[in-house]
């Protein structure tokens, strides 16, 4: 079961990081990730903030996942 679930959360991570326009919003990322219960999208979406690759911008229905370029 957890090389199905690291499957998922990496579908979860290409799509957010090189699949989606930049700032996507929530409803985009679900829709690229069919199956993905919302809890999971959103954990994903938290360590990629964590990691410094994904910035929030906004609050609530409003906010919108940017991609911070990585230094070179």
């Amino acid at each position: 079961a957890e090389a199905v679930g690291s499957d998922l959360d990496t579908r979860i991570r290409r799509a957010a990081l090189y699949d989606l326009d930049d700032g996507f919003a929530f409803g985009q990322l679900r829709a690229a990730c069919p199956g993905a219960p919302d809890g999971r999208i959103r954990r994903v979406l938290h360590l990629l903030r964590d990691e410094g690759r994904l910035r929030c911008e906004g609050r609530g229905r409003s906010a919108r996942w940017v991609r911070v370029p990585e230094a070179s």
